[in-house]
């Protein structure tokens, strides 16, 4: 079975409007930005980062871009940004308002 054959009940659609908050996570490269041989290249889709700003501005809806790439890395791509970043998969994360957090390593 493709992903494209699955059918989301309509419920799902419901509960999702009437959410008093949700959030929405994305992946950076292969999503945001096309995969480059050089990840210094890759780039956010054109209006992405926009569309996505929009998104988060509404207040309702928390954005998450979530990355294997170094959190400084992360926040070099995409700039100033209402979303909250989070690198190396999930070691070290940036709250919207800019206040950065790291995971002790054991």
């Amino acid at each position: 079975m493709s992903v494209a054959s699955i059918e989301i009940p309509p419920e799902f659609w419901k509960r999702l409007l009437s959410a008093p908050h949700r959030v929405l996570m994305t992946d950076y490269d292969g999503t945001l930005a096309p995969i480059r041989m050089r990840p210094q290249e890759a780039t956010p889709l054109p209006a992405i980062l926009t569309v996505l700003g929009r998104i988060a501005s509404g207040g309702s809806t928390t954005v998450a871009i979530v990355s294997g790439r170094p959190l400084s890395s992360l926040a070099a791509m995409v700039g100033a940004c209402p979303f909250r970043l989070v690198g190396e998969h999930g070691w070290e994360w940036r709250e919207s308002g800019g206040a950065v957090h790291r995971h002790p390593l054991p």
